[in-house]
């Protein structure tokens, strides 16, 4: 049962649950996709089809098994969808899968 609250997870920790998973030979469902679809900037004027690829990007972050730490590695990157959450300038931070999409 969850209490609501996320649980922190430090860089390292995340890295070695990417690693235990790939040992373990999974495959991410972002792996499955184009990477420019994860790094592009989730911005009000995007084009249609820019939106819809954002879209398919945080829908595959829904379904990892891995989001929480792919945001944390993400947290210090400026731009691109890392765990579902669209990273635009380091202010801008939007869980896309927690719907607060699109702005």
């Amino acid at each position: 049962m969850s209490d609501g609250f996320r649980k922190c997870i430090s860089k390292e920790d995340a890295n070695e649950a990417f690693d235990k998973y790939k040992k373990q030979g999974n495959i991410l469902p972002c792996q499955l996709m184009p990477q420019q679809m994860f790094m592009q900037r989730v911005h009000i004027s995007m084009t249609t089809l820019q939106a819809y690829d954002a879209y398919a990007a945080a829908n595959a972050c829904k379904v990892c098994p891995l989001r929480e730490q792919c945001e944390v590695l993400g947290k210090s990157e400026p731009v691109g969808m890392w765990g579902g959450v669209s990273r635009w300038f380091w202010k801008n931070v939007r869980r896309c899968y927690e719907d607060d999409w699109p702005f």
